[in-house]
C-alpha cells in the first residue's frame, strides 16, 4: 500500500524533528530520502510478516520454523548494517 502525499510529508517532518532532537542537526535531503526508504522497507517487512501469519492462522497452517529463522536472521543483519 502506497503512502499518500500528506502522510509522507508528516513522516518526513516527524523524522526531521526526531533527528534534530537526537543529533542536534537538520537532516539533508539525501538523509531524509534514505530514512523514508528504510521506513517503507521495514513497514513492508513487518506488515508482510504479520499478514502472512494472519493468513496461515486463518487457514490452519503452521509456519515453517526454518523459514521464520531465515527471515529473522535477514532482518537482524539488515538492522546491524544500519547501525554501522
Amino acid at each position: 500500500m502506497a503512502r499518500t502525499e500528506p502522510k509522507e510529508k508528516l513522516l518526513q517532518a516527524t523524522i526531521a524533528v526526531a533527528r534534530h532532537d537526537e543529533l542536534g542537526s537538520v537532516p539533508t535531503e539525501e538523509e531524509m530520502h534514505q530514512v523514508c526508504f528504510l521506513s517503507r522497507v521495514m513497514d513492508k517487512a513487518i506488515l508482510g510478516l504479520h499478514d502472512q501469519r494472519k493468513a496461515q492462522k486463518k487457514h490452519g497452517q503452521l509456519a515453517s520454523f526454518a523459514r521464520q529463522e531465515k527471515q529473522y536472521v535477514y532482518a537482524h543483519r539488515l538492522c546491524q548494517g544500519l547501525h554501522q
